[in-house]
């Protein structure tokens, strides 16, 4: 969204990433005139026009005496050091000794469905609501801005927020979409890493070599492989038991992917994106998908794919890679650490490379890519030091991609997610007494903070030959080199990477109608890939889509798209 840009100098004091020396010598009557301080506060709540008054106790970088932030848990599951707790950790002590903030968890719960809830019911009961919630339900998230309890951070953000978090929020267009109602945000995305769960194709490289396949460049060369892989027994048992492609009945799956098949025919599934026209329109009624799966369909005609793919989800798929039955998954530059190497374990031997996904008949590559705004922060409308707040953020953010000699060079936390090591940091977990933990699950976020694009910049840097420099690629040179070769890959093709630009709340004709248009979706899929139903079975299903919801569904989305695109 276009921010305003009309900051007087007085507001750009209040960024706290550049006040913090002029702060000390100005609010030197720390801890006193508590009165004359709430005094102030609902001075400046009375004229939203001027900038509010950093707080009295405000001084040296900190606040003293702390200010307290509430919030809640639903990752108990969390591994700490002996004798810490979400409560008391490495983490919560750094806010307070370096911030003069403590962090504060009113409760905890097992997971986020018992999180949400126990705040549901906390709506209804008009019961206190923590200061900062960290989500990742859109649906979720819409009722929580419509209860009319929450900030909106439209002021806030421009006032508090420093210049290089300003900048980062400006290099991701679209990335406010998924918080904004009426041109306010009510949330502050987390910022993904750029295309951290995009496919590209995992090969055993041994049944490659093997067989003397060469490195496949298109849709049929892959197809060459996959028949090869599935007769020309690579495995060498002498008997017919091996499948080309671990496939999942998902075709956005968490490990097992073939989005890249319908990208090869110019469309994704499930997802919405920009037409000819300018508008956003449903991927899975495109012409491509027709053809991707009368693609997949003679895949499993010829038993490139496993008879049992209809019943298997991602996990399911991935045994196939385990247990050495199927040469070909496609999957995320992480699938490096696992479950690949598992699979090396388990099949001595083994050895996998990355590649590319492939171009179809038209020279189109396409895949899901990863939506940037991964859940965001929300506000309590009744937390009266939104200031602290961005203070927090502002500093971590100095660890997304930190200056040599900063406090996050290294990492967030000495003897947690890295040590010094004959004079330098190593991040490796056999390296780190007790092990590696990873500190930023303890921060409001959930996540580290990230510059989206860097870590995909910095593989294919270190990918060919560079030298690692920065601090942040001094860390990730420590990397599994197959983790860094395929981040390289899926950055050599990031303009086949297509995210969903539909980022908003359910629309009222998906609340009524989208589950029975996803089963119809799904069913019309999975019957055509087994040949149940005859291809043009296709065009009908886009008939009835579209009739029976569809069309309703997709004029509202673009009704929103064009709301926030203005």
């Amino acid at each position: 969204m276009a921010w305003r840009k009309s900051l007087t100098a007085m507001l750009a004091l209040l960024l706290f990433v550049s006040v913090l020396a002029a702060c000390s010598g100005s609010n030197s009557n720390s801890g006193s005139g508590g009165n004359k301080e709430a005094q102030a506060e609902e001075g400046a709540n009375n004229k939203p026009e001027e900038a509010p008054e950093l707080p009295k106790g405000f001084t040296d970088g900190k606040y003293d005496p702390p200010v307290t932030i509430t919030t809640i848990s639903s990752r108990p599951s969390l591994t700490f050091r002996d004798g810490e707790s979400i409560e008391d950790n490495v983490h919560t002590r750094w806010a307070k000794e370096t911030l003069g903030i403590n962090l504060k968890y009113l409760w905890s719960v097992p997971n986020g469905d018992d999180a949400k809830t126990k705040l549901s019911l906390s709506l209804s009961a008009n019961e206190p609501l923590p200061d900062v919630l960290m989500m990742d339900d859109k649906a979720f998230e819409s009722q929580l801005i419509e209860s009319g309890r929450f900030m909106d951070l439209t002021e806030a953000f421009e006032k508090y927020a420093s210049e290089d978090v300003k900048k980062l929020y400006e290099s991701t267009p679209g990335v406010w979409n998924r918080y904004t109602r009426d041109g306010k945000i009510y949330g502050i995305p987390h910022l993904s890493v750029a295309m951290q769960n995009d496919p590209i194709l995992w090969i055993r490289q041994d049944w490659m070599d093997k067989l003397g396949l060469q490195a496949p460049k298109t849709l049929d060369d892959v197809e060459n492989i996959m028949d090869a892989f599935v007769t020309k027994d690579p495995d060498g048992n002498g008997k017919k038991d091996t499948f080309g492609l671990a496939m999942s009945q998902y075709f956005k799956d968490w490990i097992s992917d073939t989005s890249w098949v319908f990208g090869a025919y110019g469309t994704v599934p499930k997802i919405w994106t920009k037409g000819s026209d300018g508008k956003l329109e449903y991927g899975s009624i495109q012409p491509g998908a027709k053809e991707a799966l009368a693609r997949m369909n003679q895949w499993f005609k010829k038993g490139y794919i496993s008879k049992e793919f209809g019943a298997m989800d991602g996990g399911k798929a991935s045994e196939l890679i385990l247990n050495g039955k199927a040469g070909i998954i496609g999957g995320a530059y992480w699938l490096a650490n696992w479950p690949l190497p598992d699979a090396i374990k388990n099949n001595p031997g083994a050895v996998f490379k990355p590649y590319p996904i492939p171009v179809g008949p038209d020279g189109k590559a396409g895949r899901q890519g990863q939506t940037i705004a991964g859940g965001g922060l929300m506000v309590n409308k009744d937390f009266k030091h939104v200031d602290a707040l961005f203070l927090y953020l502002n500093k971590l953010f100095e660890g997304a991609d930190p200056k040599p000699g900063s406090a996050f060079e290294h990492g967030f936390a000495e003897g947690y997610d890295y040590v010094m090591k004959d004079g330098k940091a190593s991040g490796l977990t056999e390296d780190i007494p007790g092990g590696k933990l990873e500190v930023f699950q303890y921060f409001l976020t959930t996540q580290r903070p990230n510059v989206p694009m860097l870590e995909m910049e910095t593989f294919d840097k270190l990918a060919k030959g560079g030298k690692p420099e920065t601090p942040f690629e001094l860390i990730a040179s420590q990397q599994l080199p197959g983790r860094i070769e395929g981040g390289a890959v899926v950055y050599s093709q990031k303009e086949a990477s297509k995210q969903d630009l539909f980022e908003g709340p359910a629309t009222p004709a998906m609340q009524l109608k989208g589950e029975i248009l996803n089963t119809m979706e799904a069913d019309t899929y999975i019957k055509m890939i087994y040949g149940e139903t005859p291809l043009d079975a296709f065009d009908k299903f886009v008939s009835d889509w579209k009739s029976k919801g569809g069309d309703e569904i997709t004029k509202e989305v673009n009704e929103w798209y064009q709301s926030v695109s203005q």
